[in-house]
């Protein structure tokens, strides 16, 4: 495992006990607030997410699941802030190396990225997250089944990266083969920022806790890819739900991602999250999930931390926190897995809603080689 710098300063978790309405303590989504900039999907989005979990779509879970392999076409798009930096911003390399990050984390959904091209720009005003619908109008290639990857200094709002969920504004049909414009699908598409990228210099992410310094190995473009397949965070997003009714209990039944095999779990409201911060942040002990504690067979030290404890009336879904999912929030280097829940989400909302309002499906394999 590579070697992690890790600055935490004292105070950094609080605690919560079960039941207690919990404040809203300095931690884990404090130290990463600035990892990921992607909406809260609207309430039509939500249905659409949860279609998963539903009986009468089992038939079509299998087909989406099936060994046939997809091909996404990929545009990359690198926004220097300066002429003057355009020519060492990105290099063709790095940019492999990324492909190849992302490939390997989505191989087990048998999904291939394609690069097929490499374009390069000289804007300070887009490098540095503003005027997005000029950027992506311009930039944008393509149709709504190819992903189109803007790298730029610092995306809105100074976040490490931002996705659109593929998802229409309005309501969609039961079969989620609505339509979208021509102007929904230019704007389409990821940002990443070039500190994310592999090889970059350790980032240094400053908050309320203090300062974290943080190797970034280019899972942010891997976790913004799931939102652009349609998977949400793992974690319950707390601040939906009104400060009156925060208790442990309220915060663990809400319904989440939607997905099954994704245990509900919030990144720091559990009472062991004090002792466990450094551990976790460090994705240590033996194994996933096997930080903090002690347990009987995994030594000492090291146990699984469960922030939403399956004793919990209604708890959404049971188990262990993933803190090894690529679409919770941790070091780059502890987020290596999707669900096979996931999996099936991402498969289908490709085939059903992104290649449905293509003009024709991608399976090409054959690579273009990108512009240098």
């Amino acid at each position: 495992m590579p070697s992690q710098i890790i600055t935490l300063l004292l105070g950094l978790m609080a605690t919560t006990s079960i039941g207690q309405s919990p404040s809203i303590p300095s931690g884990l989504d404090d130290i990463f607030k600035n990892k990921c900039g992607t909406d809260s999907p609207s309430a039509e989005a939500i249905n659409i997410v949860h279609f998963t979990n539903t009986s009468a779509t089992i038939q079509k879970r299998q087909s989406a699941i099936s060994e046939e392999p997809l091909y996404i076409d990929t545009f990359m798009h690198i926004v220097a802030p300066s002429q003057e930096k355009l020519q060492n911003f990105v290099s063709t390399a790095t940019i492999y190396k990324q492909m190849k990050h992302l490939n390997n984390l989505f191989s087990p959904a048998k999904i291939t990225f394609i690069l097929r091209n490499i374009s390069r720009t000289a804007n300070s005003h887009w490098s540095r997250g503003r005027k997005e619908v000029q950027m992506k109008t311009a930039l944008h290639r393509g149709s709504y089944s190819s992903l189109n990857i803007y790298i730029v200094e610092e995306p809105p709002l100074k976040l490490l990266g931002k996705a659109t969920l593929p998802f229409p504004d309005s309501t969609i049909s039961p079969d989620y083969n609505s339509h979208y414009t021509k102007d929904q699908i230019t704007r389409d598409g990821i940002y990443v920022s070039v500190h994310s990228l592999p090889g970059s210099p350790p980032y240094k992410n400053t908050s309320s806790t203090g300062t974290t310094i943080l190797n970034l190995i280019g899972t942010t473009c891997v976790h913004e890819v799931g939102h652009w397949l349609g998977l949400l965070h793992t974690f319950t997003d707390y601040e939906k739900i009104p400060i009156e009714n925060r208790t442990l209990e309220t915060i663990c039944s809400d319904p989440g991602d939607g997905i099954d095999d994704t245990p509900s779990h919030v990144l720091n409201r559990h009472k062991n999250y004090a002792k466990c911060a450094a551990a976790r942040l460090s994705c240590s002990g033996g194994g996933p999930n096997r930080i903090c504690s002690e347990k009987p067979g995994l030594g000492k030290g090291f146990t699984e931390v469960d922030s939403c404890p399956d004793d919990l009336p209604n708890v959404g879904s049971p188990g262990p926190d993933p803190v090894n999912n690529i679409m919770t929030y941790n070091l780059d280097v502890c987020q290596t897995e999707f669900t096979p829940g996931q999996i099936q989400r991402m498969r289908r909302v490709f085939i059903e809603i992104r290649t449905s309002n293509s003009e024709t499906p991608t399976t090409q394999e054959t690579l273009t080689t990108p512009v240098s």
